[in-house]
């Protein structure tokens, strides 16, 4: 079976075939840094650490860039209020953000680039993109015209007009010279407290859209092949990252999008302001690296998910018995009397494979490994079949980041 990815583009499921033979591209938006990531984090980066592991076992070559967004409103406001330096907060959630992946069994990526080191390539995007007059100037900030793409809304799938729901009134009170509500900043004129760059419209910022669309472009060519993030970015974020990429370039940013859905605690979403907000870190001292693996990778990344402490920690106590059931069996201690036989052993791990075929399916992948536990528990493997099995879970342990117990 060959690998199949939904791509957000289409709402469909689609054959992968890389732009390049052999070769993978792959973009994911990481975090905003001004605080310490939570489980909803952590969810989306071992989700795409493993669909990277996977892509490597299938024999790809990956080139793998996450960027940081490491200023911006949010930080600037955490800095003034635990009075602090932008610059200093934002580098130390850098530093938490990477520690707490490697803890997670993340593996890093390729290249990280800042939004700070890329300013001045910002700042000449907007100048290309006005010249070619998709772009203009007003008070300051400068605009993508999106009346001169039809590209626009290609990941919703909705109507621009019932997503944006603001008066073009309220629009032109905060700046006059915007032209339409569906127009979005390519650069922002700062605030006075706002740290900010000089440019040829005065001082200001990039665009939240304009930095990965830079980085992307810059570090991954005028096409990708796989662009990640969470559902929360399909509009506006990535929306308008698409078109200026394409504005820039003439051509087809994003072969596949893949977008992750949220979690939810206890059935509601998660935010500082309930605080109901669980940290990757606390999660990792309640359960460990590989349960926390093992639980957030049990249900397919484009579903929802309820993180509970009580779901943890069913998950935890469920991989020590199956990492127990692989231990024994493989050291020849299990009692069955009878043999597991080759074809039940190689349709359990058909089956991990046509899940992770089937777009990356790991929740059914972990049901694969549940049946191979659940056969090995009451058969026993020898011979070419033990070592069958050995090599199927080492596979499957280097391909979801978890111990199974060999």
């Amino acid at each position: 079976m060959a690998l199949r990815i939904f791509n957000t583009a289409s709402s469909r499921e689609e054959r992968f075939e890389p732009v390049t033979k052999g070769h993978v591209n792959i973009y994911t938006c990481g975090p905003t840094t001004y605080d310490y990531a939570h489980v909803g984090h952590a969810r989306t980066y071992i989700f795409y650490d493993v669909m990277k592991r996977y892509l490597g076992h299938l024999g790809y070559k990956v080139r793998h860039v996450q960027n940081f967004t490491d200023m911006d409103e949010k930080i600037l406001r955490r800095a003034i209020e635990v009075d602090m330096d932008p610059f200093d907060l934002s580098r130390k959630f850098i530093d938490e953000f990477l520690r707490d992946m490697d803890f997670l069994g993340v593996m890093r990526a390729d290249l990280y680039p800042r939004t700070t080191e890329h300013i001045h390539d910002c700042i000449r995007l907007a100048q290309d993109l006005i010249a070619k007059g998709v772009a203009y100037e007003a008070n300051g900030d400068v605009y993508f015209d999106a009346s001169r793409t039809k590209a626009f809304g290609r990941l919703i799938h909705e109507s621009l007009e019932d997503v944006v729901t603001d008066p073009l009134d309220k629009v032109r009170f905060e700046n006059p010279g915007k032209r339409s509500v569906l127009d979005f900043a390519i650069w922002k004129r700062s605030k006075e407290w706002e740290v900010s760059w000089e440019s040829p419209w005065g001082r200001g910022r990039p665009g939240w859209h304009t930095e990965c669309a830079i980085m992307s472009h810059k570090y991954l060519g005028p096409t990708m092949d796989i662009h990640g993030g969470g559902v929360d970015l399909i509009f506006p974020h990535h929306e308008a990252e698409a078109v200026l990429s394409e504005a820039l370039s003439g051509r087809r940013s994003v072969k596949y999008w893949l977008h992750n859905q949220f979690v939810t605690y206890y059935g509601e979403k998660m935010s500082k302001s309930k605080g109901n907000l669980v940290t990757a870190r606390k999660a990792l001292e309640l359960a460990g690296p590989d349960a926390l693996r093992y639980y957030l990778l049990s249900t397919h990344y484009r579903k929802k998910m309820d993180f509970s402490l009580e779901g943890l920690e069913a998950a935890r106590e469920s991989l020590i018995g199956i990492q127990r059931t692989f231990a024994r069996s493989l050291v020849g201690t299990r009692r069955g009397c009878k043999d597991a036989g080759p074809r039940r052993v190689e349709a359990c791990i058909e089956h991990f494979y046509s899940a992770m075929d089937s777009d990356f399916d790991t929740g059914r992948a972990i049901q694969a490994i549940n049946e191979l536990a659940d056969l090995l528990e009451r058969k026993r493997v020898r011979g070419e079949t033990r070592s069958h099995v050995e090599k199927a879970l080492t596979n499957f342990q280097a391909i979801l980041g978890f111990s199974l117990g060999i």
